[in-house]
Parts: C-alpha cells; sequence; structure tokens
C-alpha cells in the first residue's frame, strides 16, 4: 500500500461520507508519553481465556533511579499477592515489591530500584547490553512471568555553562554545573569534571560533590594551542553519557560591531537567475555603522573549507548577484556539477569602519538544492490499521530545515486526493478511506511510502484517534478509542501516561467500539508523550496501537526579567525578577553581546534543556507498529503477559525517528549603508583631523599619504580637505574673537581641565562578562547590577533551579548601557616594542546638536608620542549629531608590558568633561614568538614505592632575542592503553540446544548433564541469555533441578572401578552443577575424601585431587609418580 504527498496544490477530491475524524496533529518533538490501555474482558463461555497476566516497565532501568512497573491482573489472578523484582542469574537486584489487584479496573504501580552496591558486582555491568531481569510471581499459583530491561548508568541530567563563549590565553575560565535526577529535579552526588584541549589531552580531572548547582574555575596555560576546549561532566560510572560545553581558545579583541547577511533564502536553486542580498553592520550597543563593504563569491567543494573564489565576481555597493553572469566555461563545471558534488555558493561580506579602519567579516554558505522544499512524511503511520482511516502527516520544510509556512500540499491515496496548507510548523495532514490494493499517483514534486497492513494474531485491532496540533500546559487532550467489537460482557479500558520514560498518570474506562477519554496536560509531559492503547483479545493476545503528542515548549515556572531606567555605564541598576510566587535559586550571566560578531556562541539555551529532556524517550516510532508487541517495544515499553514476553535488544533504535526543530523567527529589520568613493571619504576625514603640535604642512601631510597609501588619488583628496580645514578653523577664530568671547571655554580652561586628573570618571573596566553569580529569590527580587564601564548592549541569562519546578532556562533578556557623546578606542591584541602605530580613538555623538569637543591623550611613561608632548594638548573637532569622528594620535612604545591608554573627552560647549577611558596596549619585545615542540616518549609504571627522573635539555636557542621571556613546558599523559574487549563466538540459539534432562543409568545421566551444565556455564559467563526468550534459565535449572530428583538418581555416584581421569571430571561436573543450582557443599565434603582415598590406593599413576573451592569451580590437579 503506497500514498504520497505532492506539491503543488491540486483540487480537492471525493468527500468520503464512511468516515470523519479530526485532523492528526503536527507532530514536532522526541520526548515519549505513553498512555496504555488494557481491555478485560470477563469469562462469558466455559472455555473462554480469563487468566489476564500484564506486567509492563520501562524498557531501560537507571541505576539508583526508582523506576515505575505496571501490574494488571485479572480473572482468577484477582485478590492475590504479586511479587515483582530484578534479579541478575538468581541473585536479587532490587527489593521485592508485593501488590494486589482486587477489581478487574485496577491498575497498580510498583516502585523498583536498582541496587547499587549489588550491580557493581554483577558481571553484566560491563557488558555491551547490561540488563535484568525484571520477574513477577504469583506465589499461590507457582506462575513466574519474566521480561527484561536494559541497564543504564545515565541517572540524571547535566547541563554545563561558562561565562563566556571565548577566551584569550591566561584567562580564567568560569564554569557552573547544574546537576538533575531524572524526576529533572536538583540532585546531590558525585560529579566527575575533566577538561580537554584543543589537542584533545586531559588537561583537568577531578571529583566534586554537587548540590544542584555546582561552581569552579580553572586557568587556560598561556602555551595552550588555539582551538576548541570542552568540559565533561558526568556521574560515576556514567563517562558514555557525559554532558560536554565546548569554548574557543585564542587571541581577540571584541569587535565594536557586528556584520550580518540578510537572504529571502538560505539555499540556491538551479533555476535560479540571480541572488539577492542585504549586508548590515550594527554596533553592540544598538546603532549603525556607517562603513563601505566589499563581496566576493565563489564556491566551497565538499569536505574542504577554504573557498574557491570566483573573480569577476567582487562587488562593492551592489548586493545582487547575477549567477548568469558567472562563467561556467572558465570553471568547467556547470550550477548542476556543483549540486551534485555536495559543492556550496560563497558568499564572503568585508565591512570596513570609515571611522576607525576597524574590518569585520562575515560569511554565507549556500546550498544549491533542486528542488524548493522537502517533504518528510516519518510522522505518518508505516502500518495502517485495517477498517481504519489513514491518517497522513507531512512536514513541509525549506532546503534549510526551517519550516515551509503556507505552502499548498496535495496529499494522495489510490484515486482520491486532499489538499491542505502547512501549518507555522510546516505540517500538512489529511485522512483517509481507501481500498488497500488501489494505486498510488501523483504529480510534480513528491515523496512516497509505502504503508503496510498492521498484523493481529485473531484479527482484533485497536485504533486511537486524537485531534492534531501542538499541545500546551492546562490543555485537555480529548482521546477517541476504536475497536470493530466489544465482547458480550463489558470490561474496562486501562490507560497510563509516559513521558521521558515515566510513568506519570494512569486511569481507566468503560469500554465500548467507540470509547472517548480525556487526559489533561501536565507540566511532567513536556516536551512531548505517547499514547499506546492495548487489550486483552479472547485467547490472551495483546491488540495494541500507538500515537505520539506534541507538547510546547515552556517551562514549569514562570519567570520576567526588567529593568529601571536607561542604564549607564559604570552605574548601578535594578534588575527585577519575577517568579510569579514561585521560589527557586536563580544562576545570573551578563555577557556582551560582541561576543556574537567573533561567531562565538556556546551559551546554555531553552533549546538544549529541551532537546536533553527529549533524550530520555525511549520510543523509536511515532505512531504503531507492525504488530501489538512492536507497537509496545517502539514506545518503549518492556513486558509480559499471559501469552508473550517481549523487551527492547538494543539501546539504539537504529533508524530512530529525531523531533524536529522548531522554527524560530529571526527576521530583523536591516539596512544597506552605501557610500560613493569610500576610500576618498576616508582620506578626506582624516585630513580634517587637527593636531595642535603637528606643525607640518598641508603638502607635506599630503606627500607622506601618498608615501603610506600609494594613492594619488588618496593624496589628493587629503591635500584638498586638509586647505579646506584651515580656512575653516581660521575663520572659526575670527568669529570668536569678534563677539569677544572667544570658544565658549578658553584654551586656558580647556588644558586646565585636562591637567587635573582626578576631576573626571574614567572608564576602564571592560569585561566581556560579570555577574557570574547565584542567589535565592522568592517571588520577586530586585537584584542590584553594578554595570562595567563598556557602552554595548549586555546580554542578562537568567536560569533557575528548585525542587518544585526542575531547571528553566529562560529567554535572554537585554540591557543597553549607552550615552549620548562617548569615546571608543580599539587596541589591537598586542604590539611590538619601537612599532610605529596610531591611537585612533572616536568620538560618537547620537544627540540632537552637533558636538564640539577636545580630545585628550595624557602623557604615559614609556610611550613616545608628539600629541602628548605636553601634560595638556589637545585636539579640537567638531562631531555632527548622530555622526562619529576619529581623531589620530602617532605613538611609540619604547618598553615593554601592559602600558595604560588614557583618552579623555571635553564638551567646549558646555564647558564639562563628557566621557573619558583606559586601555592598555600590550607591548612585547621584537622578533617572532616560535614554540618548538620535542615529543618523547617514556612508558614506565608509578607504584608509589619508587620514583622515575627524566631529564630534558633545557638549554635556550641561540636566536632567542635578548629579554625576552623564554619557557620550557613538560605536557605529561597517563593510562596510554585502554581496556580489551573479548568477542562471543558461539550462537547462544546454538548453545541452548545442549540444555536436555539428565536421566538415564549413569553414563546417559552424564553424556546429557555434562552439556547442559557446560552450555548454562557459558551463557552464564558470556551473558547471552538476553537473546534467548524470557525464563529461558529459569526452564534449564528445572532441567538439572529434575534430573537430580528423578529415583534412583546416578548423582554423584562413582564406583571403585571407575578409572581416576573419570573421577576427577565427574567431580568437577558435579561442582559445577552444584554452583550452579543448590550449592549442596556438605555432599561434596563428604565425597571428596573418599574421593582421595580410592585414587591413592590404586597402583597407576597417581593423581592428587584437591578442592580448593568448589564454590568456585577451581581444582588443583598435581601429577606425580610414586
Amino acid at each position: 500500500m503506497q500514498w504520497s504527498v505532492s506539491l503543488p496544490r491540486v483540487p480537492l477530491g471525493p468527500v468520503f461520507q464512511s468516515w470523519t475524524s479530526p485532523s492528526p496533529p503536527l507532530l514536532t518533538s522526541t520526548s515519549s508519553c505513553v498512555l496504555m490501555l488494557l481491555k478485560d474482558t470477563t469469562k462469558t463461555k466455559p472455555h473462554q481465556f480469563v487468566h489476564r497476566f500484564f506486567i509492563s516497565a520501562p524498557s531501560v532501568f537507571h541505576v539508583g533511579v526508582k523506576e515505575k512497573v505496571l501490574v494488571q491482573m485479572g480473572g482468577k489472578y484477582l485478590n492475590k499477592h504479586v511479587s515483582v523484582y530484578l534479579e541478575d542469574q538468581g541473585m536479587l537486584m532490587s527489593e521485592k515489591k508485593k501488590t494486589r489487584c482486587t477489581t478487574e479496573e485496577d491498575m497498580n504501580i510498583v516502585e523498583l530500584m536498582i541496587d547499587r552496591e549489588t550491580w557493581q558486582q554483577s558481571k553484566r555491568r560491563t557488558s555491551e547490553r547490561p540488563y535484568l531481569d525484571l520477574v513477577a510471581e504469583v506465589s499461590d499459583d507457582r506462575v513466574r512471568k519474566i521480561t527484561k530491561v536494559l541497564v543504564s548508568n545515565h541517572r540524571g541530567y547535566i547541563f554545563i555553562q561558562t561565562d563566556q563563549p571565548m577566551y584569550n590565553p591566561t584567562q580564567k575560565v568560569n564554569y557552573r554545573i547544574f546537576t538533575l535526577n531524572h524526576m529533572f529535579r536538583p540532585h546531590e552526588g558525585t560529579v566527575c569534571i575533566s577538561v580537554f584541549n584543543a589537542a584533545g589531552n586531559k588537561i583537568m580531572n577531578t571529583l566534586k560533590r554537587a548540590e544542584g548547582i555546582l561552581k569552579g574555575s580553572f586557568p587556560i596555560p598561556s602555551v595552550s594551542e588555539s582551538g576548541t576546549f570542552k568540559i565533561t561532566a558526568h556521574y560515576e560510572d556514567d563517562e558514555a553519557k557525559a554532558a560536554v560545553r565546548e569554548f574557543k581558545v585564542q587571541k581577540f579583541v571584541l569587535p565594536s560591531f557586528e556584520v550580518s547577511i540578510e537572504t529571502e533564502r538560505r539555499y540556491i536553486l538551479l533555476n535560479d537567475q540571480e541572488f539577492n542580498f542585504t549586508i548590515s553592520a550594527m554596533y553592540s550597543y544598538g546603532e549603525r555603522v556607517k562603513g563601505a563593504f566589499h563581496c566576493q563569491f565563489g564556491f566551497v567543494k565538499k569536505g574542504q573549507k577554504a573557498p574557491h573564489i570566483i573573480s569577476g565576481l567582487e562587488k562593492t555597493g551592489s548586493a545582487t548577484l547575477q549567477l548568469k553572469d558567472i562563467n561556467w566555461t572558465q570553471l568547467n563545471q556547470t550550477l548542476a556539477d556543483l549540486q551534485s558534488s555536495g559543492s556550496q555558493l560563497y558568499v564572503g561580506v568585508f565591512v570596513t569602519n570609515i571611522q576607525n579602519g576597524e574590518v569585520q567579516e562575515e560569511q554565507l554558505y549556500l546550498p544549491i538544492v533542486p528542488h524548493k522544499y522537502s517533504i518528510d512524511l516519518s510522522r505518518t503511520r508505516s502500518y495502517y490499521v485495517p477498517r481504519y482511516p489513514i491518517e497522513v502527516v507531512a512536514v513541509v520544510r525549506h532546503p534549510d530545515g526551517t519550516p515551509a509556512v503556507g505552502v499548498p500540499v496535495t496529499i494522495s491515496i489510490a484515486n482520491h486526493q486532499a489538499s491542505d496548507v502547512t501549518n507555522e510548523y510546516g505540517g500538512a495532514y489529511s485522512a483517509f478511506n481507501f481500498n488497500p490494493t488501489s494505486p498510488v499517483s501523483a504529480g510534480g514534486l513528491q515523496m512516497s511510502q509505502i504503508i503496510k497492513p498492521a498484523s493481529s494474531p485473531t484479527e482484533s485491532y485497536l485504533y486511537i484517534s486524537l485531534t492534531n496540533k501542538v499541545y500546551h500546559v492546562g490543555e485537555e487532550l480529548s482521546l477517541t478509542f476504536l475497536t470493530p467489537t466489544v465482547p458480550n460482557h463489558r470490561g474496562h479500558l486501562y490507560y497510563m501516561v509516559l513521558s521521558r520514560g515515566m510513568i506519570i498518570t494512569k486511569g481507566s474506562l468503560l469500554h465500548g467500539t467507540r470509547t472517548v477519554g480525556r487526559v489533561v496536560i501536565t507540566a511532567d509531559m513536556v516536551p512531548s508523550f505517547r499514547l499506546i492503547g492495548y487489550y486483552h483479545g479472547n485467547n490472551g493476545d495483546i491488540i495494541a496501537d500507538s500515537v505520539w503528542v506534541d507538547v510546547r515548549d515552556e517551562c514549569e515556572i514562570k519567570v520576567a526579567v526588567q529593568h529601571d531606567r536607561q542604564p549607564v555605564p559604570g552605574r548601578q541598576t535594578k534588575l527585577n525578577i519575577d517568579l510569579h510566587g514561585q521560589t527557586a535559586k536563580v544562576a545570573l550571566l551578563a555577557v556582551d553581546k560582541a561576543f556574537y560578531g567573533l561567531k562565538a556562541d556556546n551559551k546554555l539555551t531553552a533549546k538544549q534543556m529541551f532537546s536533553t529532556m527529549a533524550s530520555y524517550d525511549l520510543g523509536c516510532k511515532y505512531t504503531g507498529g507492525s504488530n501489538p508487541a512492536e507497537v509496545l517495544i517502539d514506545a518503549g515499553l518492556s513486558f509480559t503477559s499471559q501469552t508473550k514476553s517481549a523487551w527492547r535488544q538494543a539501546f539504539d533504535c537504529g533508524s530512530q525517528n529525531v523531533r524536529s526543530r522548531r522554527a524560530v523567527d529571526l527576521n530583523e529589520e536591516k539596512r544597506k549603508m552605501e557610500f560613493e568613493d569610500a576610500e576618498l571619504k576616508i582620506c578626506c576625514t582624516h585630513a580634517f583631523s587637527h593636531i595642535p603640535m603637528n606643525e607640518n604642512t598641508c603638502e607635506t601631510r599630503s606627500r607622506r599619504v601618498l608615501l603610506v597609501k600609494k594613492n594619488q588619488m588618496c593624496a589628493a583628496a587629503f591635500l584638498k580637505c586638509c586647505l579646506a580645514a584651515e580656512k575653516l578653523r581660521k575663520k572659526k577664530m575670527r568669529e570668536d574673537l569678534q563677539i569677544g568671547l572667544g570658544r565658549t571655554a578658553t584654551t586656558d580652561d580647556i588644558e586646565e581641565f585636562f591637567l587635573d586628573t582626578a576631576n573626571q570618571y574614567i572608564r576602564q573596566f571592560f569585561p566581556p562578562s560579570f555577574e557570574f553569580r547565584e542567589f535565592l529569590v522568592t517571588g520577586k527580587k530586585s537584584h542590584t547590577l553594578t554595570l562595567p564601564d563598556s557602552i554595548t548592549t549586555w546580554e542578562i541569562q537568567v536560569v533557575t533551579l528548585s525542587s518544585e519546578t526542575g531547571l528553566c532556562v529562560v529567554k535572554p533578556h537585554e540591557l543597553r548601557a549607552f550615552k549620548e557623546s562617548f569615546v571608543t578606542l580599539r587596541l589591537p591584541y598586542s604590539v611590538k616594542r619601537f612599532e610605529q602605530l596610531f591611537i585612533t580613538p572616536v568620538i560618537y555623538n547620537y544627540g540632537e546638536n552637533d558636538l564640539q569637543a577636545a580630545v585628550h591623550m595624557e602623557q604615559t611613561e614609556g610611550l613616545c608620542s608628539p600629541a602628548s608632548a605636553t601634560t595638556a594638548s589637545f585636539t579640537e573637532i567638531t562631531v555632527k549629531n548622530h555622526s562619529s569622528q576619529f581623531v589620530s594620535f602617532s605613538v611609540v612604545p619604547m618598553v615593554t608590558g601592559p602600558i595604560p591608554i588614557k583618552i579623555r573627552l571635553y564638551d567646549i560647549g558646555r564647558e564639562n568633561g563628557i566621557d573619558a577611558l583606559e586601555k592598555n596596549l600590550n607591548v612585547k619585545v621584537r622578533g617572532i614568538s616560535a614554540e618548538r615542540r620535542k615529543n618523547r616518549t617514556h612508558v614506565f609504571v608509578i607504584t608509589g614505592r619508587s620514583s622515575r627522573t627524566i631529564y630534558f635539555d633545557g638549554a635556550v636557542p641561540d636566536n632567542t632575542v635578548p629579554d625576552s621571556n623564554s619557557n620550557i613546558f613538560v605536557s605529561m599523559e597517563g593510562n596510554g592503553f585502554g581496556e580489551s574487549h573479548a568477542k562471543n563466538l558461539l550462537s547462544p540459539e546454538i548453545v541452548s540446544r545442549l540444555i536436555v534432562l539428565p536421566i538415564g543409568c549413569l553414563e546417559q545421566t552424564m553424556v546429557r548433564l555434562a552439556p547442559t551444565t557446560l552450555a548454562i556455564r557459558y551463557l552464564d559467563l558470556s551473558d547471552q541469555w538476553f537473546d534467548l526468550k524470557a525464563g529461558a534459565r529459569d526452564d534449564a535449572f528445572d532441567k538439572i533441578e529434575h534430573g537430580r530428583k528423578t529415583p534412583h538418581s546416578y548423582l554423584p555416584s562413582i564406583t571403585v572401578c571407575d578409572e581416576p581421569a573419570e573421577i576427577n571430571v565427574r567431580m568437577k561436573l558435579f561442582s559445577c552443577r552444584n554452583l550452579l543450582i543448590y550449592r549442596d557443599e556438605e555432599i561434596l565434603a563428604k565425597v571428596i575424601p573418599w574421593v582421595y582415598f580410592i585414587v591413592i590406593s590404586g597402583k597407576n599413576e597417581v593423581m592428587d585431587l584437591i578442592l580448593n573451592d568448589h564454590r568456585q569451580s577451581t581444582f588443583k590437579l598435581v601429577r606425580f609418580n610414586d
């Protein structure tokens, strides 16, 4: 049976009067809950099956976690105690819990927890598929039912947060670890924390006790190679499920602005003729950048990083690429060739701030695709339920994975069609009645899927219908359970709700051919859950169906974050946190948004949190299954019933459906800044800067510009603007003299202001992040923030944690620290001593009036500059409203180390200082910083009783620059060898055939007992009972036990005429049997001395048989001559 989804829209097909059903939901997450329905009918005929027995539990148990097990009994099992427990080869691994069902509608829940200490002793703990037997016993009826559950050490959630997404070498990394249990509540336990450098070497490993939130820090070694570091954290014995947080380590300076490229779509179609895009640049404090841009185009081959630039396509001042202008002949390939090889179109944009020359880059990689949409049909049943409609769920996405909203979709089955328009998640759906043998047809873009009929042992089925949509907490979900027939005696429907592998709730309903039930969505069902319904057939078979329900991602707690008034750099502001009556610990962090200009973003997000929650889903399919047992297993259950037991075979699903990522609206209004002759405009702007201490004429300065820039047009523009600036300055001086007032503030006033270094607040604290702290909030709290001196937008990240509401990652709150007029200064990461460079502060005026200001750079020891030849020298500039202006100071550092650069700004019109800042210039010695590595391997074992000494050559290279720092660092790594693993070579199915009932005479008993005992021993040691049917080990023991209790049993039977070698073999065999079953130590203790006497009385070679420990089946055979 095949069906398809096609685009574009076609007219609606026939209306089917035989069936109407709510539309199936759009499903968008992966974690699940299960609603299980049991139908139990009472005896209506003497031959009718009445022994209802059903035990169900999550298919994976977690060590140290209380897991819930569902027990439902009927018929003769009513009012009888049922014992439920976990065991491992006869060893009890949990407490035995007893329960009793008194009526047919009862569904009881018992909680079992794997004992950690006992589990540590189990040999299955280290196997590839560790598992335990889930046993249910009805003692009065001697009924013992077994299913299997996998065992995981992953007993909780861990989230890691760092205070920055990127660090400079030698910086200290602050991290915060949130530990939660299986219920998503704070967890107290030991956490293993490791740090790996860019080379993959472990540089830190520690164990710490956590109580919900764990804080720590570590320094980055100064010799660390640039690259990606990572922090891992996991609970003990759970290294395979470690949480990871990566961050970059490299030399960087925070950019002042960020470049973005906005496009209508993030892909290129094969038939596209042009590609339009918008370039924007924004300062970190939210204002637009005035600059010029340059574009490059090319393509990147699959598996490569460096783009191949297509010459002749460079753009300056244009934001449209004409694909038809590409010389495909020169490239020797077409757009189709690039698409077939997996290549991507490359767009590189370089934006230059014309004020300070800062250049920032943005890159865009666009896949080349043949179709505009992709269609995902994984959320539709792979197996339809006979007699009931097929609910088709199609998710339409753009090639970049974002949902395609408002797209007409045609869904076709057989000769019928239905049309729909995709919703906000890209979903479209329809329900169909059809003839399973009808053909499938669709035109245009299509995706087809074969749907097979589900099977049932008795041709009985269950079908669950619900309204398809994304539900929210507090909403009521209406369910319809449909069955073709109902037994004569009306039974009950049983259900339970599972989310993230846990049973949430349960209940019962009266059964009919159409039964309606309701479930209220609660916070512990986020982000999704599964509904599984099933009932007992007349022969005791399970009839099942399942659906998957999506729940909107939202925290259990409501958090609102606001701030007071307009924050000012360096001042205090109030951060108001409202938890709407709840109490929680709040973890705070403020990060400079300038980081995002470096493309560094590793913050903890709500999306990561819900994705991690979804990973606890044990289900493998969205809906249904090929048969009732597969329905239950694919929903994440292990179960045993009167007629069948089934369980999950591995942790992974093979081809598991993954929850689709929800759409995130990132559209922002952008503008495109275009400048004509941007380079000439920069040259002219430089000429207008006036430096009082500079006695060079405009002609001299113009010749120097020509020498440096090697651009005649730039030098001419500089000369013209310089002369014009001199005329304007002279005119201004004459006007000031005529009105008798001169400047608003005289030169003496300005110089006097700059001489007083203590009369102005100097901004000098510019951390990339701050306020990495936690505090308790009950209801509401007004928290005081002391802002750093940065003029930027701070992203306030808030995480809450409490025992009532668990963890919540709140949407970041932005706080803009801003001034109307200010000065900025961007310094390189480091410079060389005696290197001449320009210090270029930029003055911004976002006021409504022009700003006439004096800019002063203070004298600093170790820094030679003509601009600070005197203690009060300054440069006068005029900054238009809503614009900026830079000033350049030529400097030469004379010493190494950090040199403070202080820039002060004075408002001449208002006669007051309006801003000042201080930043350090990092000066290093001349030469090239180089690193020489020598790798030597020394293998030795440190026992604690001895030591080893290794000598290294510590001589400094001859070409080392004098007075420079030289260091020798030694890196050592242990545990060079990993663990070894043995592979099982014998099939458990074949080995199990050797297990037979040991009966007959002595020789016959031995022939049967030997392979039976050794086969059981092999399956125990190789841990392969998991692949055999439930109860296979119990059956094997029953055979040995029955053989032992048979009249005239020969166990153990030894005669004097037996050869010593035969006696040895039989004694070891009996000891192995004794170890496996009932451990009759007294029997062997009496037999051994007698055997020893018989052996040493013989005239043959003597074999001394010494039983060291028959409980361990260990014998020592010593052969000697008399």
